[in-house]
């Protein structure tokens, strides 16, 4: 009889690992005081499993539950709180549902990413100023997906005036639920981190032990190295087996400031790939030029639909996959190999529709079939808003030769813009038609131009010297040669076609 019962009990135990399942692969979480105080808008981003491959528990989305936001939930019974704490007198509020949409997914890493955005009336609670306001998540039964352990994440505000003088908004983040390391490779990744405030950020381990109790359940780093003021993980070439990252970003109004403001939890998962060949760790996937730069803002004007190309390349190996966090109007098609470029791509475009302006980001990673990843890439995109462009240039065509030590070039613009605080291009390439292949003539950084922009114009002054009569020119524009200076700085697009603008020196008769 002993024995029976032992054995049920076993049957029960595996069971219920068999329906609860290791699903859970992490979560990001942030908040934002609104209506002078009354309301607090929750945003969370859950990671799980997301194929059904007979070990229990999963969350299923794809491209139709995205575009129709279809409601999902997490398949355990999570406990999802709300408090607030003043000095250390702790007042449960109110519990959320167990309700998400879909945002994002990945059939060959196994992960989906679904979101909870709600906005919540806390006026009835009296939260007054320099109290706090904290969210706090346990399991009950559910495991990190490859772990045999529950899981567990702490995120507080402080209702406290910035140095703005407004209510504080805490940083916000995006990760992948998996994020692929060759082993024996030193490796490193910078998490993408906005604070809408420009507060003082850092980041920390997880705790045991947190301001507001435990935030964590693995708890352990091992020998990854965190930069806390860049929030940049290092990766150990002796590092060999997957491991669960748990951290906090904090936002300090000052620099000497110990107490943060507010505490974002950022949990995922970092698997490590066999190198099984002679794989060069340099060799990581790049994006291509076509790709707008990492950390740089694109807008798109109201009622249009705007068209890329997300491509990426390797040298070692094919990309094996393309990996975005997208964002709801954000639609994009499936990877495609250019044989031409040797590189893989998908199409994308986004539908804009709004009454106000909008800023969302789309973060990016692409991985090879050799193991390597390509670090994060983030492109802001300004929603409803007119971008800035280079609507003209002169001259152009025949420009007679000068006896001065300059030409002078006027771009005209379609709006108030400024100049870039990074190097970005305008480039001068000579294509006569004895000149098989385009050669560089000269490069102007816009970010050094002394001449400011004026009256929807701005000059640029290039030495005669390096112009020959009767030698055909073409002018090119990198991406952000010209941007605006609010919002997220939104910067032009680049332009690469040589026959849009091309003068010819002349003699002057």
């Amino acid at each position: 009889m002993e024995k029976l019962l032992s054995f049920i009990i076993l049957l029960l135990c595996c069971f219920i690992d068999k329906v609860i399942g290791h699903h859970y692969r992490g979560v990001t979480v942030s908040s934002e005081w609104l209506s002078n105080g009354d309301e607090i808008h929750f945003a969370s981003q859950f990671y799980y499993r997301r194929n059904n491959s007979g070990n229990g528990a999963y969350v299923h989305c794809d491209d139709l539950m995205i575009q129709d936001k279809t409601l999902t939930k997490d398949p355990n019974s999570i406990v999802l709180t709300m408090y607030k704490r003043n000095n250390q007198n702790v007042a449960y509020l109110q519990s959320l549902s167990n309700s998400f949409i879909c945002k994002s997914h990945s059939p060959n890493q196994d992960w989906s990413i679904v979101a909870k955005s709600e906005t919540i009336n806390i006026s009835e609670y009296n939260i007054s100023e320099n109290e706090w306001i904290y969210f706090y998540l346990d399991s009950n039964g559910g495991q990190w997906s490859f772990v045999n352990i529950g899981y567990i994440w702490n995120h507080f505000s402080h209702k406290i005036k910035n140095k703005n003088n407004n209510w504080n908004t805490p940083p916000t983040t995006k990760a992948f639920p998996i994020y692929e390391i060759l082993s024996g490779c030193k490796s490193q990744l910078e998490l993408p981190i906005e604070d809408i405030d420009n507060d003082i950020i850092r980041c920390r381990p997880s705790s045991t032990n947190g301001l507001f109790g435990k935030e964590c359940v693995a708890c352990n780093l091992e020998s990854v190295e965190l930069n806390s003021e860049t929030c940049t993980l290092y990766f150990p070439p002796s590092l060999k087996r997957d491991i669960i990252i748990e951290l906090q970003i904090e936002d300090f109004k000052n620099e000497n400031d110990t107490l943060p403001m507010s505490s974002v939890p950022l949990q995922f998962i970092v698997t490590f790939k066999n190198n099984i060949g002679t794989i060069s760790c340099e060799d990581l996937p790049q994006f291509t030029p076509v790709v707008p730069p990492s950390k740089s803002c694109v807008a798109i004007s109201n009622n249009s639909i705007y068209t890329g190309i997300i491509e990426a390349k390797s040298k070692s190996s094919n990309i094996s996959d393309i990996m975005v966090y997208q964002f709801s109007g954000y639609t994009k098609s499936d990877l495609t190999y250019n044989a031409t470029s040797r590189s893989w791509y998908y199409n994308y475009t986004i539908k804009v529709d709004y009454s106000n302006i909008q800023q969302e980001s789309v973060l990016l990673y692409a991985t090879s079939a050799s193991g390597l990843s390509s670090p994060y890439h983030t492109i802001k995109y300004l929603l409803n808003y007119e971008p800035p462009k280079i609507t003209n240039v002169r001259p152009i065509d025949e420009i007679c030769s000068t006896t001065k030590s300059e030409y002078e070039w006027t771009f005209f613009t379609n709006r108030d813009v400024v100049l870039p605080k990074k190097s970005s291009f305008i480039r001068f390439m000579k294509t006569s038609v004895n000149t098989s292949i385009p050669t560089t003539v000269f490069e102007f950084d816009m970010s050094t131009n002394n001449n400011r922009p004026n009256n929807y114009s701005v000059r640029i002054f290039v030495k005669s010297s390096l112009f020959n009569v009767n030698e055909t020119y073409s002018i090119l524009f990198d991406f952000g040669v010209i941007t605006t200076d609010d919002y997220c700085r939104p910067q032009s697009e680049a332009m690469l076609d040589l026959n849009k603008y091309k003068f010819k020196i002349i003699k002057d008769s």
